[in-house]
C-alpha cells in the first residue's frame, strides 16, 4: 500500500515521523514531502505525480499555513504546499484537468495539541489557513480530532491501518526488555582516547555530526558518491538535523557511508540505542538487532535465524537467552537490523569464502527479510571508498546517507564536550578550570588555521588533535606536525606491544618498532603519490607494500630485524588495524585513510631521505601538495629550517628555467607554509625571494592563456604567500585612489537593458531593469577587487564587531546587540519572505521546508561571517561571503576611519556603491554599449562559467577575471564570482531613484548585483541583471566591494 502523509512539517514533525515509522513497520510505502525534494521537476509537479499514484492520503490539519507554493500565470489563489497536497488528493491537477479523488483520512489537531515548533506567520497567512480549514472541515472527510501523538496513532489504528500492538506484560517481552537494557549499556560507551578512556555516550559528540541525506536507487549511487568528494551540481538535500532526526525513517533499506573516522559506527550504535530506548519506553514497536561484521564469521550465517542467533551471542550476559531468541524469530515484523562495517569484511574469509560471495548471501537474507512485507528496516554502514569502488558492496534500492564533516560550531562544541569529560574523569568536575582552559586553547588553534579546521572536521582527526595537543609545541605546531603526531598516536593506539609469541626480536624496543612502521609508511606514501601522479587512484599493490617493508627491515641496525622476514605479515596487519593509517581495499592493494596522512608522510620522506631524488617530481600536481609538509615538519624543529627554504629556492629556479607553473606551485606550497607559520621570510635575507614568488604567482595566475584550473590553483597559493594586490588605501588628504581603487571620471552612461526578460525565477522578474539613457555621473572611485577574507580579518581583529561607531550610522547596531524582540522581528521577516529568497533552494531540494528555521537562525545568531570557517570559501584572497548588508556597511565605515583616516570633515565618503555606480563601473571603457563584460569570444574569461566547471564549486580568488581587455585597468570580478551588496533600496530602475537616500535603519530589500558562481539564470552573466535581499540575509555567494565619493 502506498500512503502519502501530509501536514505542515513545522507543526506536525514528530507526528509525521512516528506515524510514518509505524506504518512502514507494517509494510506500507509511506512518502513525505521532504522525500520528494531531489531535483528535476518542480516540487508541485512531484507532489502531484506521487499523490496521483498513491492509494491513500493521510492529512493532518492544523492552524499553520506553511510555505507558499509559487504559481506562474493565471493560476488559483495563493496556496501553501500542504494545501496543494489536499487539492491533489481531491483530484485537482496543475493543468486544470481533474483525476479521481483519493481515499482521504483527515485528522484534525484540537486546541490541546501543542506542536513541537510552529512558524511565525503573517495575519494574511492565518486568514488563508482558517478559510482553508473551514472549507476542509465542511467536506465530511474529518475522521477525528487528536491532542497528542498517542491519540493520533489510536485514530489511525481504529481506521484500519493495523498498527502493531504489543502485550507489554508477556514473559517474552520482559526478557526482551532485559536484553535491550543490556545491549544499550554495552553500546552506550565510546573510547575517545587518552586521557579519557571510556565515557557515557550521552556526553559525547554523537549529536554533533552533519548528515547529507539523499534518497536514491542503485543507478544513482555512484553519482551521489561522486558528490561526496567532488560536488558537480547533483542536487541533494543538505541537512543538519540535531540527533539525526528522521534518519531511521529515511527508508526500509539504508546505507550509511562515510570516510574513516567520520562516525559511521558511532551513528549505527546511536541508532540501536535510540531504538532500544523507544521500545523500552513504549514509543516504538521496533526491536533493534546489532551485528558488527568485524566480530563475526559471516560465512556461518545462512538465514535470518542464524543472523539473530549470531547477534544475540555477542551479548555477554544475555538473560533468558532462549526466550529472547524465540521472541525475535516470531516477531520479525518488529525487527530493525543494524549491520555495521561492511568494509571490514576480509577479502577471503577464514572459511575460504570470497567477500563478494559473503555480501551477496547477506543481501539475499536482507532482501527476503524486507520483501516478505514483514521486515521493518535494514541499516548498513560502509566506508565510502569501498562502496564506490566495489560493485558487490552496492545495495540495490537503498537510501544512501553520507556522514559529512562537522561545522566549526560543532567542532567547538565537540572540543568543549571532550574536555568536560576529561575534567570529570580526571577530577570529578566537568567544569575543571584547567581542562576548560585547554579546550579554549585547542579551539583557538583550530580557528586560526583553516587547513587544520578542515582536517579536524572529521571526528577521529579532531580526537587525535585533542590527544596530541601540547602547549610546548607552540607556536610551531603546524598542521604537518599535528598530522605526524596523529599518525604516531594512531600507531600507538592500534599496535599492541610486541611479545615473543609475535616473533618480535628481543633487541627491538616498542618505540623502535613504531619508528620502523613510520619509515614503512613514508615509503608507501611515496609509492601512493607516484600512483596518483601517473593517473592511478593512489592504491599500492600488496607486493610493493611487502617490498617496502622488506627494504626497511634490511636498513635497520638492529640485528634481530636482519633475519626476521616473518615480521612482514604482522607489520602489515598493524598498518591497517582498526582506524589505521592504511586501509585495505582488497586482498591485493592498500590506500591511505586520509590524503593528509599520505602527504605528510611524503613530506617526512623528503626531509629525512634527501630531497634531490624527489625534485624531478615537483612538476606533478599530486607531489606539489606534498611539498608543503617539508616546511610544516621543519617548523617542528623550533624554527624554520634553512633546508626547506633552500628547497623552495631550488624549485623556483627550476621554474624560471622551465616555466612549468606546477614547479612554481611546489615552491609556493613550501613558501606559503613558512609565511603562515613564521616571520622568517619577511627578513632582509629572504624578503626578496618572497617578493619574487609573489610576483611570479601573480603573473601566472592572471595569464589568460593558461588553463582555468591551473589559474585557480595558483590564485589560491597567491593568497597563502600573501597577495600583493591587497595592499593600499585611499589617501585621506585629497581623496585620490591608489592601486586599490579605480577612478571613474564624470560621464554620461546608458544603463539597463531594452530586452524583455527570459527568466524563470519570479524573484528576478520583479526587478528586471529597463533602459536608462544618458545618466550623468560625478567622478567617484570603486575598489578594484571585492573585499577579501584577509581584508575583512583586519576589520574583525580591529574590534569590528565590538565597536559600535562602525555600526551607529545604520540599523546594524540593532542586529549586533539584538534582544529577543529584535530577533523575533527579523525571524518573522525572513520566514514570511522565505519563498522568495529560498526559492531555488526549496525548489531543487537544497533546503527543505523544515530546515528553513535553522537556516534563518544561522544567519542571525553570529558575530563573524557565516562561512568564516568554510575551507572552500575562506582563502585569504577569496571574497568574503556570508555577510549581511549591515556588516558590509560597517566594514566600509571602519575602512574610512581606520584605513583611509577620514573624519566628519573629510571631503570623501567611503561606502558601498549604489547599484547605479556599480553598473557605471561595469560599463567603463570602449565596450560600454554591451551587456557582457568579459573578453569577446572567450567564455573562460567569465568567472560564472569557470565556477560551473570547478570542483568543488565555490568562489574564486579575486582578480583572476580582469575587466575588459588585458590592457584595461578596470574593476575585476564584476560578473559571476559573488553577488555584491549595494546601498540601493529595491525600487524601480529609473532616473528618479538614482539619488535616493540610504535607508540605513529600515528592513527594506537591498539591491545586489553581479551574479555568482551559484547563479542558474542565464541572464545572470549580464551587466544589467538585478536581484535583491533583505539586509539581514547572508549567503555563501554574496559579498561586497566599496566605493569612494565626494561629499555633496
Amino acid at each position: 500500500m502506498k500512503i502519502f502523509l501530509s501536514g505542515v512539517s513545522s507543526e506536525f514533525r514528530e507526528c509525521r515521523t512516528s506515524l510514518a515509522s509505524d506504518l512502514r513497520a507494517m509494510g506500507a510505502e509511506v512518502m513525505l514531502q521532504e522525500d520528494l525534494q531531489q531535483g528535476g521537476r518542480s516540487l508541485l509537479e512531484k507532489l502531484q505525480s506521487y499523490i496521483e499514484f498513491c492509494d491513500r492520503v493521510i492529512y493532518l490539519l492544523g492552524d499553520t499555513y506553511g510555505y507558499e507554493a509559487p504559481i506562474s500565470g493565471g493560476g488559483p489563489a495563493p496556496r501553501s504546499y500542504t494545501q496543494w497536497e489536499y487539492f491533489f488528493a481531491m483530484g485537482e491537477k496543475l493543468d486544470g484537468r481533474r483525476a479521481p479523488a483519493k481515499e482521504i483520512y483527515l485528522y484534525v489537531a484540537d486546541a490541546k495539541f501543542h506542536p513541537q515548533s510552529r512558524l511565525i506567520q503573517s495575519e494574511e497567512h492565518e486568514r488563508r489557513q482558517k478559510a482553508f480549514a473551514d472549507m476542509v472541515l465542511s467536506s465530511g472527510y474529518d475522521r477525528g480530532r487528536f491532542s497528542s501523538l498517542d491519540a493520533l496513532c489510536r485514530l489511525a489504528l481504529r481506521d484500519g491501518f493495523h498498527l502493531p500492538t504489543l502485550p507489554q506484560t508477556s514473559p517474552d517481552v520482559s526478557s526482551v526488555h532485559e536484553y535491550l537494557r543490556s545491549l544499550r549499556s554495552r553500546l552506550d560507551q565510546i573510547d575517545i582516547g587518552s586521557p579519557v578512556q571510556r565515557v557515557n555516550s550521552v556526553a559525547t559528540p554523537l549529536r554533533h555530526l552533519n548528515i547529507i541525506e539523499a534518497v536514491c536507487t542503485r543507478p544513482r549511487v555512484r553519482r551521489i558518491l561522486k558528490l561526496a568528494d567532488s560536488p558537480d551540481g547533483i542536487e541533494v538535500s543538505e541537512t543538519q538535523r540535531e540527533a539525526f532526526a528522521g534518519i531511521g525513517d529515511a527508508g526500509r533499506r539504508q546505507v550509511i557511508l562515510g570516510h574513516p573516522g567520520s562516525g559511521k559506527t558511532t551513528l549505527a550504535r546511536w541508532l540501536v540505542i535510540r531504538y532500544a530506548q523507544d521500545f523500552l519506553e513504549g514509543r516504538s514497536f521496533s526491536v533493534p538487532i546489532y551485528l558488527p561484521l568485524r566480530e563475526v564469521a559471516l560465512s556461518s550465517i545462512g538465514s535470518l535465524d542464524d543472523l539473530i542467533e549470531t547477534a544475540t551471542k555477542l551479548q555477554p550476559t544475555l538473560p533468558a537467552e532462549a526466550e529472547v531468541r524465540r521472541f525475535l524469530r516470531e516477531n520479525r515484523n518488529r525487527l530493525s537490523l543494524i549491520i555495521d562495517g561492511l568494509d571490514e569484511l576480509p577479502a577471503i574469509s577464514a572459511a575460504g569464502e570470497a567477500r563478494a560471495e559473503s555480501i551477496s548471501r547477506l543481501y539475499g537474507i536482507l532482501d527476503e527479510f524486507i520483501d516478505s512485507s514483514e521486515g521493518h528496516q535494514v541499516v548498513i554502514t560502509s566506508r565510502i571508498q569501498d562502496y564506490l569502488h566495489n560493485p558487490e558492496f552496492q545495495y540495490s534500492g537503498a537510501v544512501c546517507l553520507l556522514v559529512d564533516e562537522m561545522s566549526i560550531d560543532q567542532i567547538k562544541e565537540s572540543i568543549l564536550n571532550w574536555h568536560r569529560m576529561a575534567g570529570r574523569l580526571a577530577s570529578g568536575d566537568p567544569d575543571n578550570a584547567d581542562w576548560l582552559d585547554r579546550a579554549s586553547r585547542v579551539f583557538s588553534l583550530v580557528q586560526g588555521n583553516t587547513d587544520l579546521a578542515s582536517f579536524v572536521a572529521n571526528p577521529l582527526c579532531l580526537n587525535l588533535l585533542q590527544m596530541v595537543y601540547d602547549d610546548s609545541e607552540l607556536p610551531y605546531l603546524s598542521i604537518s606536525r599535528i598530522c605526524e603526531m596523529a599518525v604516531r598516536t594512531l600507531l600507538r593506539l592500534r599496535v599492541e606491544p610486541k611479545a615473543p609469541a609475535r616473533d618480535m626480536p628481543t633487541d627491538i624496543s616498542h618505540e623502535q618498532y613504531l619508528e620502523l612502521l613510520l619509515s614503512v609508511l613514508s615509503d608507501i606514501a611515496v609509492a601512493a603519490t607516484d600512483s596518483i601522479a601517473g593517473g592511478g587512484d593512489g592504491t599500492v599493490p600488496l607486493d610493493e607494500v611487502q617490498a617496502r617493508v622488506s627494504a626497511c627491515l634490511g636498513a635497520t641496525t638492529a640485528k634481530g630485524f636482519l633475519a626476521r622476514g616473518a615480521l612482514i605479515h604482522p607489520i602489515m596487519l598493524d598498518l591497517v588495524r582498526g582506524h589505521g593509517v592504511l586501509i585495505s581495499m582488497n586482498a591485493q592493494c592498500f590506500m591511505f585513510a586520509h590524503a593528509l596522512f599520505r602527504d605528510t608522510l611524503v613530506g617526512r620522506a623528503l626531509t629525512q631521505r634527501g630531497q634531490t631524488e624527489y625534485r624531478d617530481r615537483a612538476s606533478s600536481l599530486p607531489w606539489s601538495k606534498a611539498f608543503r609538509h617539508v616546511a610544516g615538519l621543519a617548523l617542528a624543529d623550533r624554527g624554520p629550517s634553512l633546508a626547506a627554504v633552500d628547497l623552495a629556492n631550488a624549485l623556483f629556479q627550476d621554474y624560471t628555467r622551465s616555466r612549468d607553473t606546477v614547479m612554481l606551485a611546489s615552491a609556493a606550497e613550501i613558501v606559503g607554509e613558512l609565511n603562515i607559520s613564521s616571520d622568517v621570510l619577511s627578513g632582509a635575507l629572504f624578503g626578496p625571494f618572497l617578493a619574487q614568488i609573489r610576483v611570479s604567482l601573480l603573473e601566472a595566475a592572471t595569464d589568460r592563456t593558461a588553463p582555468a584550473e591551473r589559474r585557480l590553483l595558483l590564485g589560491m597559493l597567491l593568497g597563502r604567500v600573501g597577495d600583493p594586490r591587497l595592499a593600499g588605501t585611499l589617501r585621506a588628504n585629497n581623496g585620490q585612489a591608489d592601486g586599490k581603487f579605480v577612478r571613474l571620471p564624470a560621464a554620461k552612461v546608458t544603463l539597463g537593458a531594452a530586452m524583455e526578460p527570459a527568466i524563470t525565477n519570479p524573484k528576478y522578474v520583479s526587478v528586471f531593469p529597463r533602459l536608462v539613457e544618458n545618466l550623468a555621473f560625478e567622478e567617484f572611485s570603486i575598489s578594484r577587487f571585492l573585499v577579501t577574507n584577509a581584508e575583512y580579518a583586519d576589520f574583525v581583529s580591529d574590534g569590528g564587531y565590538t565597536t559600535d561607531v562602525y555600526w551607529s550610522d545604520n540599523g546594524g547596531v540593532q542586529w549586533l546587540h539584538a534582544d529577543g524582540a529584535t530577533l523575533d522581528r527579523l525571524r518573522e521577516l525572513m520566514r514570511t519572505t522565505s519563498m522568495t529568497h529560498f526559492y531555488t533552494d526549496l525548489n531543487n531540494g537544497r533546503v527543505s521546508e523544515a530546515e528553513i528555521s535553522d537556516a534563518i537562525d544561522a544567519m542571525l545568531l553570529r558575530k563573524l561571517p557565516l562561512y568564516w570557517f568554510n575551507h572552500r570559501l575562506n582563502g585569504p584572497n577569496q571574497p568574503v561571503v556570508g555577510v549581511n548588508w549591515w556588516e558590509a556597511k560597517a566594514y566600509a565605515r571602519w575602512y574610512s576611519l581606520r584605513r583611509a583616516g577620514h573624519d566628519a570633515s573629510s571631503p570623501v565618503v567611503v561606502d558601498l556603491p549604489t547599484e547605479y555606480e556599480w553598473e557605471r563601473a561595469a560599463r567603463l571603457g570602449p565596450r560600454n554599449d554591451t551587456d557582457t563584460i568579459w573578453a569577446a569570444g572567450s567564455a573562460t574569461e567569465n568567472a560564472h562559467w569557470n565556477a560551473l566547471h570547478r570542483l568543488p564549486p565555490g568562489s574564486a580568488p579575486v582578480g583572476l577575471y580582469p575587466w575588459g581587455s588585458p590592457a584595461m585597468e578596470g574593476p575585476h570580478d564584476l560578473i559571476g564570482n559573488v553577488w555584491e551588496w549595494t546601498t540601493s533600496t529595491n525600487r524601480p530602475y529609473a532616473v528618479a531613484y538614482i539619488h535616493q537616500a540610504d535607508d540605513g535603519y529600515g528592513l527594506a530589500d537591498r539591491i545586489v548585483r553581479g551574479g555568482s558562481w551559484l547563479s542558474s539564470e542565464s541572464l545572470s552573466s549580464t551587466i544589467s541583471f538585478r536581484s535583491f535581499d533583505p539586509p539581514c540575509n547572508a549567503y555563501d555567494d554574496l559579498g561586497f566591494r566599496i566605493a569612494a565619493t565626494r561629499r555633496s
